[in-house]
């Protein structure tokens, strides 16, 4: 809205840490031009343009639960200004109701009265700009969002809630005409109406309806010199003196000069000309915005190649043997690589691979370009196939694997990318389906009356499958019909809601109980008892579910304090108990520490979670149960890798969340936080939104402990490394179907949120295995010193 320019989807990442903008903007403009600005609200403005503002006071806006201290701040120094001479633009920015919306959704009953905070200052202001107007001192009072809500209260996405805001102009006369504008427009406008020039960067057009007050003259001169401005870009693209806008252009500068040239300067020929420029404006600002971004075609190429190297090693084993030949390949296949790498990095090349600029760190980029290339040509060249172990595995197995590269294939649709969930849903309710009738008709040969415990929990499952898919609605087509969570939020009461939680929080006291050992069931029953309840105090200060009447008002920093503490001295308790474990049966320490780090995913989780989303994980954890039952047995032990991972995929969705950004639970990241701790906020974000498919592999390497207690720290890389190829599968592909529909309609609002989830899962997903590996090895090294000693 400063520039008038339109940002790169990876700004999306970039500003979570503003940086100064040098380019060229509104506000930059003003100042060169003695006007005397004042600001006050997000601290983001002053890291953008600092020492621009001639009084300013910024707070933090990442801090989302703030709703009052930011537009606090802001209200009170208004009533100041308001009553001063020495300005000529402010600038305000609330907060409140964009952080009430991401915390408790749009409809809070917080919404309300912050709607009305906002009517009343913008009522206080609209008086004095009307009182100055009265007394001929021109004053334009603009009100707008950067952008919208939808009803889950989060954005990003493309969706009309979230692209469409008002813009409410006081102080001014224009039609009474409604109709969109685009963001980039207010530059060109705002810069017109204070009589500075546009920004170099604009590609936005002049809005006349807020120039009603102007002459045709200097209306037409307005929109010469936003043309001409647009016009100076425009001629860089090949090929533009064919286009209609050119035309337009052309024909607009020579009815405007005819006009000029008149004597009586006929008003007649103004809507033509009008039109004329309009016309050429907006078809040149269509085609510079989606000309914008510049594709570096060989990094693009690079990372793919990289990815295949490594979904081959993945799926490779090491030769048993080493041959003349092995090396002739190693050496080619380097030489290919350098060749490779000589070719894209040529500093003469227009897009040079990270070498466009010769700083530390695109040397450093390439450096580590080059290096894992050379590892990946080597471990490729000296890995093979095994071919004699596809012989091996059941139809089952290769059933699950086409159903699983199937997903991968569908991604290269919309449509399938914006309701993945549905594919995940359909996926995992036929493999309930298919089991429940085998094991019914295994229980019929061996004539059994009564059906089996197990047989009841699949049905069970199967029932709970329909239910929390209502859970929570998402996707992009049915995302706005009512579910589950909505109505429990949109009780008066907060009773159900309190149920809802204190069901979950009982579900995972209760199978912890029956999983533990006999000699540690009742500490243990106490433990979870007191975490249990400080999770809940957790969510009753939000307001969420009953908070007693004589409890203190509170925060949540205070109980998310003691919460941490406890899991401090619970984390020194279970280092303890594998230090006996490791004394009298080391042979399980994998096992016991696989069960003490799921313990510790899920309790994080369920204080990180909305309340209503805490259910999830004792029912995830159940099927987990029906999971090792299905397949204990020696023929359908393959089968767990794809049971996981489409089970924690289709938790993912029940949480609610989808490949739009919208659905980013940022509320998450600052639970028990009083400051904006990017670090911190981001751990616990990736945490909330990948709490369901961390919980899978957790619970895929925790079962093969159980079934095979001798597991070394190997044999667990091994199985992470399996699991892992079933991430790269769709990450590979999907990065060869982003990069060639790159200028597709929806690359934007589908097709780049989706590789950014997926890139962000993978990293997850590695850091997590990385510590579980560091995990097993030090207590299998610990546990070999303890046997010496």
């Amino acid at each position: 809205m400063t520039t008038g320019s339109v940002p790169n989807f990876i700004e999306v990442v970039l500003n979570l840490g503003a940086n100064e903008i040098f380019g060229d903007s509104t506000v930059r403009q003003a100042y060169r031009h003695g006007h005397k600005i004042i600001f006050y609200g997000d601290d983001t403005w002053l890291k953008l343009f600092p020492n621009i503002f001639h009084r300013n006071e910024g707070t933090n806006s990442f801090y989302v639960n703030d709703f009052t201290e930011v537009d606090y701040n802001v209200t009170r120094n208004v009533a100041i200004e308001l009553e001063q001479k020495d300005w000529s633009v402010m600038i305000l920015h609330y907060l409140g109701l964009d952080h009430i919306g991401h915390i408790a959704g749009p409809f809070s009953p917080l919404i309300k009265p912050k709607l009305e905070e906002m009517d009343e200052i913008i009522g206080s202001i609209e008086s004095y700009v009307s009182a100055w107007n009265r007394n001929h001192e021109p004053t334009l009072f603009l009100v707008c969002g950067d952008h919208g809500m939808k009803d889950s209260g989060g954005h990003g996405g493309a969706t009309s809630e979230e692209t469409l805001v008002p813009l409410l102009a006081f102080g001014r006369p224009c039609t009474n005409k409604n109709e969109d504008i685009a963001q980039i427009d207010i530059a060109s406008t705002l810069s017109v109406l204070l009589g500075t020039p546009i920004p170099s960067s604009n590609l936005g057009s002049v809005i006349l309806e807020l120039m009603s007050e102007l002459t045709w003259s200097q209306k037409l001169f307005a929109l010469y010199y936003n043309a001409e401005q647009l016009f100076l870009q425009y001629q860089k693209i090949p090929s533009y003196s064919t286009t209609d806008a050119f035309t337009n252009y052309q024909n607009a500068i020579k009815l405007h000069s005819a006009w000029l040239n008149a004597n009586s300067h006929p008003n007649e020929m103004v809507p033509d000309i009008i039109l004329m420029y309009q016309s050429a404006i907006v078809e040149m600002k269509n085609t510079l915005t989606s000309s914008l971004l510049e594709y570096n075609v060989q990094a693009m190429t690079l990372a793919t190649v990289l990815l295949g190297h490594i979904l081959y090693i993945f799926l490779s084993v090491d030769r048993q043997f080493t041959t003349r030949r092995n090396y002739i390949t190693v050496i080619i296949s380097t030489y290919i690589s350098w060749a490779f790498l000589n070719q894209i990095l040529d500093p003469e090349s227009q897009s040079a691979l990270f070498l466009q600029e010769l700083d530390s760190n695109s040397i450093l980029l390439a450096a580590a370009a080059i290096v894992t290339l050379f590892v990946n040509c080597y471990l490729c060249a000296t890995r093979t196939i095994p071919i004699y172990q596809f012989k091996t595995l059941t139809s089952l197995e290769i059933l699950l694997a086409i159903g699983t590269l199937l997903h991968t294939i569908s991604l290269c649709g919309t449509s399938f990318v914006e309701e993945e969930h549905q594919t995940w849903y359909f996926y995992w309710i036929t493999l309930l389906t298919f089991f429940t009738h085998k094991t019914f008709r295994e229980e019929s040969k061996q004539s059994k009356e009564n059906p089996s415990e197990f047989y009841t929990y699949l049905i069970i499952v199967m029932i709970v499958h329909r239910v929390l898919r209502k859970l929570n609605s998402t996707g992009d087509k049915y995302a706005h019909l009512p579910d589950l969570s909505g109505w429990l939020q949109n009780q008066e009461s907060n009773i159900p809601m309190t149920v809802v939680l204190v069901s979950g929080l009982s579900l995972l006291i209760l199978i912890d109980y029956l999983h533990e050992q006999p000699q540690h069931k009742k500490y243990v029953l106490v433990l979870d008892g007191f975490i249990a309840t400080l999770t809940y105090i957790r969510h009753a200060v939000t307001d969420t579910v009953f908070k007693p009447s004589f409890y203190f008002d509170s925060r949540g920093t205070v109980e998310m304090y003691y919460f941490w503490a406890f899991m401090g001295t619970y984390l020194v308790h279970n280092t303890y108990r594998l230090a006996i474990t490791m004394r009298h049966n080391r042979h399980k320490i994998i096992s016991h520490s696989l069960f003490f780090i799921l313990k510790k995913w899920v309790i994080i989780s369920c204080v990180l979670h909305r309340p209503y989303n805490v259910i999830l994980l004792p029912l995830q954890l159940i099927v987990g149960v029906v999971i090792h039952n299905l397949t204990k047995n020696q023929n359908n032990s393959g089968v767990k890798v794809y049971l996981y991972l489409w089970s924690s995929n289709a938790f993912y969705f029940y949480q609610g969340n989808s490949n739009s950004l919208a659905t980013i639970d940022v509320a998450a990241g600052y639970v028990g936080l009083e400051s904006y701790l990017p670090v911190i906020t981001g751990i616990f974000l990736s945490i909330n939104t990948y709490s369901a498919p961390i919980l899978g592999l957790l619970l895929y390497l925790y079962d093969y402990s159980l079934q095979y207690p001798l597991l070394s720290s190997k044999s667990m890389l091994s199985l992470c490394t399996q699991y892992t190829f079933w991430r790269l599968v769709p990450i590979t592909f999907y990065t060869i179907v982003t990069s060639l529909q790159r200028y597709h309609l929806f690359v934007w609002t589908v097709f780049s949120p989706k590789l950014l989830y997926e890139a962000m899962y993978c990293i997850v997903l590695f850091s997590v295995m990385f510590l579980l590996q560091f995990n097993f090895i030090f207590y299998e090294w610990r546990s070999t010193q303890t046997k010496i000693l």
